[in-house]
């Protein structure tokens, strides 16, 4: 049994434990990743399908393909993205009732977004796996002792807050 079979098992025993059984999920990816992608979040779309019911799961694409999701997870405006996801959750009768979410790393803070930004359908519970919640500061795993990491922090950091990065690069 594999470790996020697992995962997705106990995520969802968690969820439909909470008194709203058989909801639907709705699942956004993180960074990398696409939306359907039978490796990760297509495998476990169909996990949760088949071991809870045939349980509806809408997994977030941004985008009108899998290769324009895989991109906008880098390079489209995160306030764009809420807004795309916002409207099609809304327009699916499926999710009508209110939904259960899991994201998944840069999913997670997504969905923290959406649940504020996008109240109707009601989001009933939220999990985040993996997600940086605090966020992520300087060059991850490049130490100080290293002269070219010493170098670069600066300036990542102050390049990440000018408007323009802002709005074209999703980690910032």
């Amino acid at each position: 049994m594999s470790v996020k079979y697992l995962l997705g098992t106990w995520v969802l025993a968690w969820l439909f434990c909470q008194g709203a059984a058989y909801l639907p999920v709705v699942m956004w990816h993180g960074m990398g990743d696409y939306c359907c992608s039978p490796f990760s979040m297509g495998r476990i779309k169909g996990m949760i399908e088949d071991e809870h019911n045939g349980t509806y799961v809408y997994s977030i694409m941004i985008g009108d393909n899998f290769i324009a999701d895989i991109e906008n997870g880098f390079l489209k405006n995160v306030n764009d993205q809420i807004d795309e996801a916002c409207e099609k959750i809304q327009a699916d009768p499926l999710l009508a009732d209110g939904y259960h979410s899991v994201g998944f790393s840069q999913g997670g803070l997504f969905l923290r977004a959406l649940v504020q930004r996008c109240p109707v359908p009601q989001m009933h519970n939220l999990v985040s796996i993996g997600g940086p919640q605090q966020g992520v500061y300087g060059f991850p795993n490049c130490p100080p002792s290293i002269a070219f990491c010493r170098l670069i922090r600066p300036l990542l950091s102050d390049a990440a807050y000018t408007p323009w990065i802002q709005d074209i690069l999703v980690q910032a």
